[in-house]
This record gives structure tokens, sequence and C-alpha cells, in this order.
């Protein structure tokens, strides 16, 4: 460059001056600007979140007073808690910070937060609601009032309030996200100032160093010569110098070291004084071009400018530093020194900067005893260079105790031993306070969780509990907590598995159901449900929980009311439509008469209004009759009688009547309820019994000397019969003779047989029984000799006989002989010929109070269609039968008679068995 020495140096002075002013301007935009920060920061981000933590504090305090309110029957303190808060607290807190979010740049927070306010308003209206609703005792006590209440604050006030406390959250975290970029804007700012200072003046310093080099190099000898001067000037000694050229800039350079030595002192005072900071002192430059002497002139203006910038920076740091609400300090750990403390330790320790540069351990005798064991382990990892982050409590000089939040973090000199440590302390106190009130409302929920009587949970999607209460567990007959979460609740609580899909439908529907489940033991229970489902902002459903009351009582209760309902409608309908109805006053004026009684009376209902019965009075019965039904009504008892009418049309007809009386308070009659079944068919029927049974015992009586005539004028001739018909066969050799003789005998042995079975019915059905001791011993072996010949000459069949002797047994003695002949000659008669060994197997097993008789054989059995019918009169299985078909009609006649019971076992070809059960009457005797 072919520029001059005196525009070098003008050059190399404009920039070190075009420095001096970029750097003031550039000082002034970055402090302008970190004042509006500083302001914005302390002047609306802080107070706002302040306000941010008091709202979130009501909305808890305002759900935890209407939930006591609703569930504990709050107490007065807590519904004025709730008044102040809906009436004074969140009016004036809405106006404060709807004037800080006008001031808030993020717009869209600020918008989102007055929803959350606005739908705080809406959940107080909800309040109010509930709290007018339930004012008194009786409120509560009205299970709809109640109900609604509680519907309401779980179905809309709490979600609202979770939903409002959520949002706020989140706007929190936003909001200090912001004030934290703010700070950090600030910090980068305050950074960039004091880096513009360095800068500016490590310029300076190269700029003066290189011109002084770069001089030296263009003009090596003036610039010596000049230098001598100088030297000189330095040791006090000014020589003049001598230019060779006066029109050169060196002789210029050595005309103005001439002009500068003169005035050297002038300069050197000048400088000394700016040196000294004395901006205000004077000075007079050689000339216009005096460069040096305008350049000391800015110089002196650009400090004192600079000097100002810096000092008004240092009072907004000094200000913010003091206004914050942290601690900052730093400690030198070698000499136990405090360095730095902000002034906001007197805030949160109730000590002064001072207090603590007295005492440099004040900060940690400030830990209350019984955190400080805690502090001191956590202290010590500051040794090994790591950071140190812990919440504790210290005690505040006026000796309350607050929770702090202290972070700090060490510097360790080259050999790794802790140097210093610089932190910062936070007033957390009312953040814990918070979370103390939190967990101490969680304790009271969860301790009304485990005490309430109703069965409170919160189930899964799938069907698995989450969480239950002990009266739950209690309720399902379960053994612990675990053993019912364990479960799959559709298959193992639910009867049907469409049980559970219908409860879900109405959970959703309208949050209130009723349905049935199976307690561990299998039996049933019936629960009300009252749930609701829990999903997350997409809709998806994240668990159900609610209450589960047990309704079993009052289900079955319901039932029965219904089932009573019914009945009573099925009792009325089937009195109405059976009976004949009427009802009177207690003077016997008829109030009502059924379809029934109009009827058959003839009248209408509204002509038996205001009448008495007399309207249809027959005159049958006596005075004294109708005089004993009145009496007895008339003293609040039941009548019962048969009266004889007479209807409009004047015919009679009879009815069984029932007189009830209702009675009043006093146990006197106030109304009379008359229940009539028409008998007149009945009546008339009995008239014609009568005659008949008259018809009847006379016609008995002909046919008992009949029978008695049949056993001895028709038995006689047939006995003779038969004892010429033996003689005849002794008589003659002749086989057709014999032949015809015995088919002679055989016809008479049949119909004496027949009569014999006809006399032995005639006389069971009318003789009574007889009682007497029965000795089966006996009684078998005479039917034993009487029956032994009865195979005739084809094979003997063994009779076995087992009798099991108890307490005597009395019962009618023929009737029992004559049921064991007919089973045992049947047993006998109808023996099974391809059989090895044909047997009549009879045991009879007597007890205290009865007596069983089998008879069991292998003849030739009876098939299952005939079973049925071989008790009826004269049945015979084939033509081949033998018998008149009135033994085993006959044996089934006695049984009955006797009081006992018969059954039959048969199989075709393989044998048949008969079990007869008789009662021991001498029991019966005894306990009548």
């Amino acid at each position: 460059m072919n520029l001059s020495i005196k525009n070098r140096l003008y050059l190399s002075f404009s920039v070190l001056v075009i420095l001096f002013v970029i750097n003031g301007v550039i000082s002034t935009v970055i402090i302008k600007k970190n004042n509006k920060l500083s302001g914005h920061i302390t002047q609306v981000m802080d107070p706002s979140i302040d306000k941010m933590y008091d709202f979130r504090k009501m909305i808890l305090e305002s759900k935890m007073y209407i939930t006591n309110w609703v569930f504990l029957r709050a107490d007065e303190q807590d519904r004025k808690k709730l008044v102040i808060i809906q009436q004074s607290e969140f009016p004036a807190f809405k106006v404060e910070l709807e004037a800080l979010l006008s001031q808030w740049k993020d717009k869209k927070n600020a918008n989102d937060l007055r929803i959350v306010m606005a739908n705080f308003s809406t959940l107080i209206e909800r309040e109010k609601e509930i709290m007018n609703s339930l004012q008194s005792f009786s409120d509560y006590d009205d299970p709809i009032t109640r109900l609604s209440a509680e519907r309401t604050l779980e179905d809309e006030i709490l979600p609202l309030a979770d939903s409002s406390l959520g949002d706020l959250q989140v706007h929190l975290k936003e909001a200090n996200l912001e004030r934290a970029q703010y700070k950090s804007e600030l910090g980068q700012s305050t950074v960039i100032l004091r880096i513009m200072i360095f800068s500016l003046a490590v310029t300076i310093l190269l700029l003066g160093v290189f011109l002084a080099v770069y001089m030296t190099k263009i003009i090596t000898q003036p610039i010596n010569k000049i230098n001598d001067t100088i030297k000189g000037i330095a040791r006090g000694i000014i020589r003049p110098l001598d230019p060779q050229n006066k029109k050169d800039e060196i002789g210029e350079m050595m005309v103005s070291v001439n002009e500068l030595s003169e005035n050297l002192l002038a300069k050197t005072l000048f400088a000394k004084e700016i040196g000294k900071r004395n901006f205000e002192s004077r000075y007079f430059p050689l000339s216009h071009e005096d460069v040096l002497g305008h350049a000391l002139l800015t110089m002196r203006d650009n400090l004192r400018n600079g000097e100002k910038e810096l000092f008004k920076t240092h009072l907004q740091m000094q200000t913010f530093f003091r206004n914050i609400d942290e601690v900052f300090f730093s400690v030198n750990t070698k000499e136990n020194k405090l360095l730095l403390i902000s002034p906001a330790c007197e805030k949160i320790y109730g000590y002064s900067e001072t207090d603590f540069q007295e005492n440099s351990n004040a900060w940690h005798e400030a830990v209350i005893s019984e955190d400080r064991k805690n502090f001191d382990t956590g202290y010590q990892v500051l040794h090994s260079g790591k950071a140190f982050l812990q919440e504790y409590r210290i005690q505040h000089k006026d000796g309350s105790i607050r929770w702090v939040e202290t972070k700090i973090t060490p510097s360790l000199d080259k050999h790794g031993d802790l140097a210093r440590i610089d932190g910062v302390t936070v007033d957390i106190t009312q953040r814990k306070n918070a979370e103390i009130t939190i967990k101490e409302s969680e304790n009271k929920y969860r301790s009304l969780f485990e005490k309430m009587v109703d069965g409170v949970y919160k189930s899964s999607n799938e069907g698995k509990f989450i969480e239950v209460n002990p009266a739950l567990v209690k309720m399902l007959g379960f053994g612990s907590r675990e053993e019912l979460l364990a479960i799959d609740i559709k298959s193992q609580l639910y009867f049907e598995p469409g049980d559970r899909d219908a409860a879900v439908h109405q959970d959703k529907s309208d949050g209130l159901s009723v349905f049935r489940l199976r307690k561990k033991d299998g039996n049933e229970i019936w629960v009300e449900d009252r749930g609701h489902y829990i999903t997350d902002e997409h809709g998806n459903i994240l668990y159900h929980e609610g209450i589960l009351r047990d309704v079993t009582e009052r289900v079955k209760a319901e039932f029965q009311l219904q089932k009573s309902q019914k009945e009573t409608a099925d009792y009325r309908k089937a009195l109405d439509q059976s009976l004949i109805v009427s009802i009177t006053d207690q003077n016997g004026i008829i109030q009502y008469a059924n379809e029934n009684f109009c009827s058959i009376t003839g009248y209408a209902l509204d002509e038996l209004a205001g009448q008495d019965h007399r309207i249809i009075n027959s005159g049958y019965h006596s005075q004294e009759y109708m005089k004993t039904l009145w009496e007895t009504i008339a003293k609040g008892n039941v009548w019962r009688g048969e009266m004889k009418n007479k209807s409009r049309d004047g015919t009679y007809f009879w009815v069984d009547a029932t007189v009830v009386p209702f009675l009043d308070e006093r146990g006197k009659p106030y109304q009379y309820l008359a229940m009539r079944v028409d008998v007149t068919e009945r009546k008339e029927a009995d008239e014609i019994l009568k005659a008949n049974n008259i018809e009847l015992k006379k016609t008995n009586s002909e046919l008992d000397k009949f029978v008695y005539s049949v056993s001895h004028d028709l038995r006689a001739p047939l006995s003779s019969m038969l004892g010429v018909v033996e003689i005849s066969e002794e008589e003659t050799t002749d086989p057709q003779l014999l032949e015809h003789f015995g088919l002679l005998k055989g016809s008479i042995t049949k119909l004496d047989g027949f009569i014999h079975d006809i006399l032995s019915y005639s006389r069971n059905s009318r003789l009574e029984v007889k009682k007497e001791e029965i000795n089966f011993q006996e009684m078998l072996h005479d039917i034993s000799n009487h029956l032994k010949y009865m195979s005739g000459n084809n094979r003997q069949i063994e009779l076995k006989i087992h009798v099991t002797e108890g307490k005597p047994f009395v019962s009618d003695k023929s009737r029992i002989n004559v049921v064991l002949n007919n089973l045992i000659s049947n047993a006998i008669r109808y023996q099974n010929p391809s059989a090895d060994h044909p047997f009549v197997d009879v045991k009879i097993d007597m007890s205290d109070t009865e007596t069983d008789i089998i008879i069991r054989d292998n003849g030739i059995g009876i098939s299952k269609e005939n079973q049925q019918k071989i008790f009826d009169m004269f049945y015979r299985v084939s033509e081949n039968s033998v018998g008149s078909g009135l033994g085993l009609y006959l044996v089934k006649e006695i049984v009955d008679k006797l009081d006992g019971k018969i059954k039959i076992e048969s199989e075709l070809g393989k044998g048949t068995s008969f079990w007869v059960n008789l009662p021991n009457n001498s029991i019966n005797e005894s306990l009548s």
C-alpha cells in the first residue's frame, strides 16, 4: 500500500476509534436487551409461575373439600374454606393472573391457561349444586339426593379437577421452560458484553504492537532517533531533533516529536489523570492535526462512556443478583472461606451476608439435626468430583423450619483435592408442604378405601383386578387380596360369560348396574355396581373403577315382593273366578260384590250397594243360627258355615261361606269379607247320596247274606262231590274213568278255590283289622306242611325259610296268612321246568317298627308289560294260568288294609321277587 506514514497512522487510529464506537453501540444494544429480559422475568414470568402454583393448590383444596362434603359430611370449617375459595379467593386470583397473562409473549399458552380457569369456574358451579343439595344431615340420609351428589362428584367434578391439574402442570412446565430460556438469553448477553469489552482491549493492544513493529521496519533510523529522543524524554531529558528534511513525514515527525517534547509534561499529566479515571481533566491538543492528542481525548471520552456503561451494567447485574430468590454461593474449601453469597440468604436463612462472612459454617449449622447426617453423607460425594443435589430442612433465624434444595458443583485442584464449591440453594417449603398435603390427602383416601363397607375395585379391560379393598375381598369370600387379584373375573366371578358382557354394556350406558356374581364357595351374591371407565386422550379404555354394594337381600326382597304381588293378583283373580265375594262395613251394609255374587243372586252391583244380606235371605235358617254368626264376627273371629240363600228370581242356592272380620288398631271390626262357594249341586248330591247310602246298606246286607250262603250252601255240596270222586277213584282201575275223575276233581277244586277267594275278599273288605301277636315260624311251618304236596309227583321244590326275630310283631294274623299262602303257592305253582334246582326262598326280617317279607323264586318270571297288571282283579297272564285271578288282587287289598307296601321285581326265565313291608302295630299302640 502506498500510504503515507501519516495516513497509516490516521488509519490505525481510525480503526481503533471505530472499534470503540462499535463496542459502544453493541454494548448499548445488549444492555438494553438485558434490561428488557430482566424486567420481563422479574415482573411477569416469576409472578405468573407463583400464581400458577397458587392455582394448583386452590384446585387441590377445592377437590378435597368437595369430596369431604359429599362422602364425610364435612365439618363447618371445611365448608367455610370451600365457600371462601369460590366467592373470594378464585375471583381475586383470576383478575391478578389475567393481568399477567396479557403480558405473556406466548399467547397460545396464555389462552390455554385461560381455558383451565374457565374449566375451574364450571367446576365451582357444579360444586355449588352439590353444596345446595347437601345442606343438612337429612339431605345425606336421602339416598336419591346423596347418590345424585356422589355421581356428579365422581363423573363430573373429580375428572374435571384431575384434567385441570394435568393441564396446569403442562402449562407450569412450559412457563418454567420459557423463564429458563429468558434467563439463558440474559446470561448469554452478559457474556457477550464481557467478551466485547475484553476483545476491544486486546485489539487495541495488538494494534499498538503491530504499529510499533510496522513503523520500526519502515523508518528504522528516523524512528531510532525519535526513539532515542523519546528515551531521553523517558529519562527526563528533552533533546530536540534536527530534521534533515522538514518537508517529509520524518521531518514532520521530528518536528512533532520536538513539539511533543515541549508539551510532554502536559500530555503526561493528562495521561496520568486518565489512568486514574479522572475523565474530567482538561487537555488541549497541540493543533488540529495533533492526532495523538485527539486520540487521547477520544480515548478519554470512550473510556469515560465505557466506564459509565460498565457501571450501569454492574448496577443492573447487582440488582438482579440481589433480587433473585435463589441463594448463590462460592466457598474456598481449603481455607473454609466464603467467597460469595447472594442477598437471598437473608430471605431463606434469616441471616445476612455479613453473618455468613463472619461464620462460614452458618449454612451447615442451619441444617436441622434430624437431616444433618444424611446431608453430611451426601456432601462427601463432592470430594470425588461429583455434583451434590439434596433436599433437606433448615431452621430459619426466626425458629421456623423450612425445606430447601441445594445443588453444589465441586472444583478439584491438580492433586484431586476439593478446592472450591459453587452452589445454589432454593426454598422449596411451599412445594414440600403441597406434597405433604397431597400425601396426607392420599392417606386419608387410602384409609377411606380400606375402611369402606362397600367393595371398591379397579379392573383392567382384560378382566383382571388391579386394586381391591378388604371389603370386596370379604364380600366375595376370598382369603386375601392377592388371591382375589389372581382370578379371572369373567370365568370365575360370573355364572355365565354373557352376564359380564351385559354388566359392561350397562356400565358404559349409565354407570349403574345390578347383576349377580359367584363367590369363592360357589354361592350366589347380587351386587350393585357404580362404576365408570377411565380412558386416555384417544378414548382408549385404560381401566374400569367402581364401588360394589352387596344388595342380595334387597334383590331377594324385590323378587319376593314381585312374587307376593303376583301371588296376590293370582289369589284375587282366583277368588273372583271361583268364589262368591262380598265386602260389608261393620253394620253389614254391602260395599262391594264381585261378578259371581251378582250372577248367582241376579242383582246388579248398583242394586246391592247400600243393602245388607237380608236381600238374599231365604228364611231357612233360625234366628239363633244367624245370631251366632253375628256374635262370632263381632268378636273379631272368623265364622264358617253353610247358608241357604234366595236369588232375585226366587230360586234357592246353597253356599259354603267364610266371613272374615278386618280389625282396626283397637281390635274392633270395621269391615267384613264374605267368601262363598256355590255348593248347591253338592247339597243336592248329598241328598241323593243319603238315599243311595240307605239303598247301599240294604244291598251290602243282602250281599253279606249271599256270601255267607256261598260259603256254607255251595262249599258243602262241593266238598261232598269231591269226597264221592275220591271214593270212586279208589273203586276203579279203568284208566279212562280215572282220567275223567281227575278232570272232575280239578274243576271242583278250582271252583272251591274261587269261592274261597271270594269269601276272603268279602271278609277283608267287611271285617276290621284284628290285632294279635304273630309267630312267623309257626305260621310258615303250617303253610309249608299244607303246600308240600302242591308240586305233584314231578319233582320236589326246596322251600327255604329265614326268620330274623325282633320285638313281638302285632298285626292281623288271618290276613297275613292269606298273603303268605297266596305268594308262596304262586311261587311253587309257576316254577321253571328247566331249572336244575327249583326253590322258594322266604325271608322274614323283623324290627321294632316294621317287618319286611321277601319271597324269591327261580321260576318262569313275569314280563315287564304284565308286572303292572298282576294286581288287577281277575287278571291272568295267559290262558294257561291256573286260579281265579283274584289271588294277587286280594294280596294287594290286604297289604293296603294293613297300611303296608308291596312291590315286585321279575325277569322272564330267571324268577320273581315280592317285597312286602308291614308296620308293627305294637309300636303304633304304644305311641298312641
